[in-house]
């Protein structure tokens, strides 16, 4: 292979110099919310159960899980399509943007796809939360609108379109006159799935004291619904 002697005498390090000023680079604080959605899921997985198929659920909590941990998150909640990351005290790479939403996404999609065996690519937006106060309305926020989902996608299972129907009242008003009761849901389906850190005692060894003590330790958990995450969202904003 020949080298061409004008690719040998670039000036690199001024165009090295030149082009990292012109990298785009914003810079955000916590607390803030990570909003993952899938991308094209409609046609990718066409072939799976609708509404809602329980091995794509199962796919996106394991996503959410391995980003809680790896950078230590507070919580995640998943419904429908979508991911929601709480990072509400400390955030990796120095909160760089570009990071952020690349690497984040990245793992999501990489961790997905795995889990489920079918490629599946998610975007990502960052949510700037004022306080942490605001992470319990950002989650209820995400809990209507992923329930509202679900009742529309019933109704298109009918044949029926949600968007003639104003009030989500009548829209479950409607499915139940139409012999579908949403209460005999798994409620994952209905109100998706919570991930955050649990506290347990373990029993462990003091070799100074040549004893055994109880150690409290923590681990990643995944509860239906969103009322646990809720609770646990309330307990951090008043320790604030």
């Amino acid at each position: 292979m020949t080298i061409g002697t004008k690719l040998l005498e670039l000036p690199i390090n001024k165009l090295h110099l030149m082009f990292k000023e012109r990298e785009l680079e914003i810079i955000t604080k916590p607390p803030i919310a990570l909003r993952l959605d899938g991308v094209g899921f409609s046609r990718i997985l066409s072939h799976f159960r609708k509404p809602r198929d329980e091995r794509v659920h199962n796919a996106l909590v394991s996503a959410a899980m391995e980003v809680v941990k790896r950078y230590n998150c507070e919580a995640a909640y998943i419904t429908s399509d979508e991911i929601n990351i709480f990072m509400l005290k400390n955030l990796p790479y120095s909160g760089r943007v570009e990071k952020l939403d690349s690497i984040i996404a990245s793992i999501i999609s990489a961790t997905a796809t795995k889990t489920l065996g079918i490629p599946l690519y998610f975007d990502c937006r960052i949510i700037k939360l004022n306080n942490t106060n605001e992470a319990i309305w950002y989650l209820l926020y995400r809990a209507r609108v992923g329930f509202g989902n679900f009742i529309g996608s019933l109704l298109k299972c009918l044949g029926l379109n949600p968007r003639e129907v104003p009030s989500i009242l009548e829209q479950i008003s409607i499915l139940r006159s139409k012999g579908v009761s949403i209460e005999k849901e798994p409620k994952w389906k209905i109100l998706g799935s919570s991930v955050l850190w649990a506290t347990y005692e373990k029993e462990g060894y003091n070799p100074i004291e040549k004893k055994k003590v109880k150690v409290l330790r923590r681990k990643v958990i995944v509860v239906e619904g969103y009322e646990t995450l809720l609770k646990y969202l309330i307990s951090i904003c008043e320790l604030h």
